[in-house]
């Protein structure tokens, strides 16, 4: 694996060959190891996933981690949760928020140390990253009227929606632009001939190493063809992303909102009715809610 990865990542200005999709794997494999710093919230959500998970060991667990406590209680503390300046402690978020609601304040937490984690130093790391707060801020214009815990759900997915692309630009910096180079001159399967894979679905693969909800993976593996989602009520996260991701695509390259629109499945825009006003105020509201994620992200 070491050979591999030391090789693609340090690769020099050449063309590089394709690799195929088990070779693919060991790069993400290399960067889908978590380190000690996300014990605790890794292990909280596993505890949330117990029928045994209560309050009490949900604080002992969180209480093992200083940064962690000032991290729950700081996003508690957001206008995002609703209860801005009520949180003082670890305890009183947790009887405040809710356990679903605390789910997505750890899984938020998780993503901004995914993206420290996967951090590139290449220019097309920060399009990828405008690209993945874009979508989360387009999801929860998109998902407005939905219940809270279906709008957390697809913001969630859109943070997370193109997490595969930083890990292969930091482990194959110039295969994936060759990939990228390709996809956005109109072949659609650039990224499937340089890795064997897509990218939607390199996330997916890391995803499921993360232990995310399958209805998320499930998201992120469709949302570019839609291949297999009918027009129904229990597809809308697989639409939502759709939408969510193409509208904070065209947003980073800055195109117009009639461009924005036209790049948008009719089938998507009709299971989830967005209409034109509706999906040019999603495009519109991208910037100002993009900042904010970045802040409950960062702190």
């Amino acid at each position: 694996m070491h050979s591999l990865v030391s090789t693609l990542a340090s690769e020099s200005s050449a063309v590089r060959e394709p690799i195929s999709e088990s070779e693919t794997q060991i790069l993400l494999a290399s960067k889908s190891e978590l380190p000690a710093s996300f014990e605790v919230l890794d292990q909280a959500l596993d505890l949330m996933r117990k029928p045994e998970c209560t309050n009490e060991r949900l604080q002992e667990v969180l209480m093992n981690d200083p940064a962690s406590v000032a991290d729950v209680t700081r996003l508690a503390n957001s206008a995002y949760f609703g209860v801005p300046g009520r949180i003082r402690t670890v305890a009183t978020a947790i009887r405040v928020v809710g356990h679903r609601r605390l789910e997505t304040l750890l899984r938020h937490l998780m993503i901004g140390k995914l993206f420290e984690l996967l951090r590139a130093e290449n220019p097309a790391a920060d399009a990828v990253n405008d690209a993945a707060m874009g979508a989360g801020a387009a999801a929860g214009e998109v998902a407005h009227d939905w219940t809270v815990e279906e709008a957390d759900a697809l913001r969630l997915a859109g943070l997370v929606h193109n997490l595969g692309e930083l890990a292969l630009i930091s482990t194959a910096p110039q295969l994936y632009d060759q990939a990228r180079a390709a996809l956005d001159s109109g072949y659609p399967d650039g990224d499937l001939r340089h890795f064997g894979m897509t990218f939607p679905q390199a996330t997916a693969w890391l995803l499921r190493k993360w232990k995310f909800p399958e209805e998320q993976i499930r998201a992120v593996e469709v949302q570019r063809t839609l291949e297999g989602v009918e027009e129904a009520p229990a597809y809308a996260l697989c639409f939502g992303l759709h939408v969510a991701s193409r509208l904070a695509g065209s947003w980073a390259l800055e195109r117009t909102p009639d461009e924005a629109q036209a790049r948008l499945s009719p089938a998507a825009l009709r299971a989830l009715n967005l209409d034109e006003d509706r999906v040019c105020a999603c495009y519109a509201a991208i910037p100002a809610e993009t900042e904010r994620l970045r802040s409950w992200l960062g702190g």
